[in-house]
C-alpha cells in the first residue's frame, strides 16, 4: 500500500514521498524529526476514523480528493469561487470557519449538485453562497445555491449556517431522468438557513425537516419562499416575508410542538396559477390537496399581508383533498376550496377556532376527533 505519514517523531529526515499530501518533514527542536501539516493548508481531510489522509491549500481540492464517509476540517476561513462542484459521495465540512461562495457565470449554473446517493453536511461551519448579475439586467441574477438531486441529502448540524443571496434560484431538487429515489432532503439540526434576495424561489420542492432550535429566514423571493414536497419543524422558528406568491407552499405541512412560524408581507402577486402551481394564499398545500397539522404547542401567524389588489391576505388556504387539523395556536383566516362533485367539505369549529378541515365524498363515513380535554366537553 502507499505509505502516506501526516505526524511522528523520526530519528531521521522523511522523505516528501512518504509525507501526506500537505504535510512536510520538520526537524524538531532536540534534533529528531517530525512530519507537520504546511503553513499555508486551508483543509485537512479525516477519514471515518479521525485519522488524517491528507491537507489541502483549497478547499476545492479537498471536496474533490476526499472519498466517502471522510470529512473535510476547514482550518481557515476560505473562498470558492467560479463554483460548480458534484457530489457524489457522503461528505462532511468541519468548521468552525465561513466559506465565502460564487456561483460559476451562467443563468443555469449551481454552486453545489447533491446527486443520488450523495450526501453534504455542514458541521459547525458557515457557508455564504452568492449568485453573478446577469448581463441583462431585467434579468437580475444568475446561479442556483445548491441542487439537492432525488435521492440526494443536505445536512446543517452544531451551529452551522448556510446563507443564500442574489442568486436566480436558492435551492432546487431536480429528478434525474429514469430515478425512483425520493425527493432530496434538507435536514436543519440545530443550525441556521437565510435566503435574501431570490429571483425565483429560495426552494423549489424537496423533503425539509427543521429541528431543535434550529432558525429559517426568508427574505425577498420574487416567486415562492419554501414551496416543498414536505416541511416538519419543531423546536424551531420560520420567518419568511417579502415573496411574490407563497411563503409556504407544499403536499406535507407539519408544525410540532415548539414551532414557531410567522409570515408576514408574503403574496404580494397573489392569487397566482401555473401548470404545476395554484397559489391564493401566504401558505397553503399543494393545488392538488395534502395536509396541515398544527401540533399542540406550535404557533403559526399569518400578519401584514396583502394580495397584487392591495387587498388584505392574512389566509391560509385549503384546496380540495386537503386535511387540516389544528391542536395548536394559528393567528390567520382559514379559506376552503368549494367541494368538488359528489363530495363535502367537513369543518370542525371549537370555541370559535377552526381545528379541523377535511374532504369528505358523498355517501361516505367521517369520524369525528376526540372532544377536547376541558370543563363541559
Amino acid at each position: 500500500g502507499t505509505i502516506a505519514v501526516s505526524g511522528g517523531t523520526f530519528s531521521s529526515e522523511v522523505k516528501a514521498e512518504y509525507c501526506a499530501p500537505g504535510f512536510e518533514s520538520k526537524t524538531n527542536s532536540d534534533g529528531t524529526y517530525g512530519v507537520k501539516i504546511k503553513e499555508d493548508m486551508v483543509a485537512e481531510v479525516l477519514d471515518a476514523q479521525g485519522n488524517t489522509v491528507g491537507a489541502y491549500d483549497t478547499l476545492a481540492d479537498a471536496i474533490t480528493e476526499a472519498k466517502n464517509g471522510e470529512i473535510i476540517k476547514l482550518l481557515k476561513d476560505t473562498n470558492l469561487s467560479d463554483a460548480e462542484y458534484y457530489i457524489d459521495k457522503s461528505v462532511t465540512i468541519n468548521g468552525p470557519g465561513k466559506i465565502s461562495c460564487t456561483v460559476n457565470k451562467g443563468e443555469a449554473t449551481r454552486a453545489f449538485v447533491v446527486k443520488n446517493n450523495g450526501s453534504l453536511t455542514l458541521d459547525g461551519v458557515e457557508l455564504d453562497i452568492q449568485g453573478t448579475k446577469n448581463l441583462n439586467t431585467a434579468k437580475n441574477n444568475d446561479g442556483t445555491g445548491i441542487d439537492v438531486q432525488f435521492g440526494g441529502k443536505l445536512v446543517l448540524q452544531n451551529h452551522a449556517v448556510l446563507k443564500l443571496h442574489n442568486l436566480n434560484r436558492g435551492t432546487i431538487f431536480s429528478k434525474p431522468e429514469g430515478t425512483t429515489a425520493e425527493p432530496g432532503q434538507v435536514v436543519i439540526n440545530s443550525s441556521t438557513f437565510e435566503s435574501t434576495n431570490i429571483d425565483g424561489n429560495a426552494s423549489n420542492g424537496g423533503d425539509w425537516t427543521v429541528t431543535n432550535g434550529s432558525t429559517v429566514t426568508i427574505n425577498h423571493c420574487g416567486s415562492y419562499g419554501l414551496s416543498v414536497n414536505s416541511l416538519t419543524t419543531e423546536q424551531s422558528k420560520v420567518n419568511i416575508s417579502g415573496t411574490s406568491y407563497s411563503a409556504i407552499y407544499g403536499k406535507k405541512l407539519q408544525f410540532k410542538d415548539g414551532s414557531n412560524v410567522l409570515i408576514s408581507g408574503a403574496g404580494t402577486q397573489l392569487s397566482f396559477e401555473s401548470t404545476s402551481s395554484a397559489a391564493k394564499s401566504p401558505l397553503q398545500t399543494d393545488k392538488d390537496g395534502g395536509t396541515i397539522v398544527v401540533e399542540s404547542g406550535a404557533t403559526v401567524t399569518v400578519r401584514d399581508c396583502v394580495d397584487k389588489d392591495k387587498k388584505a391576505n392574512d389566509t391560509i388556504y385549503l384546496p380540495n383533498n386537503t386535511t387540516y387539523t389544528n391542536n395548536g395556536t394559528v393567528n390567520a383566516t382559514i379559506i376552503t376550496a368549494d367541494a368538488p362533485k359528489d363530495s363535502f367539505v367537513v369543518t370542525l369549529v371549537s370555541d370559535g377556532k377552526t381545528i379541523g378541515v377535511q374532504t369528505v365524498a358523498k355517501d361516505s363515513e367521517f369520524a369525528l376527533p376526540a372532544a377536547p380535554e376541558k370543563y363541559n366537553y
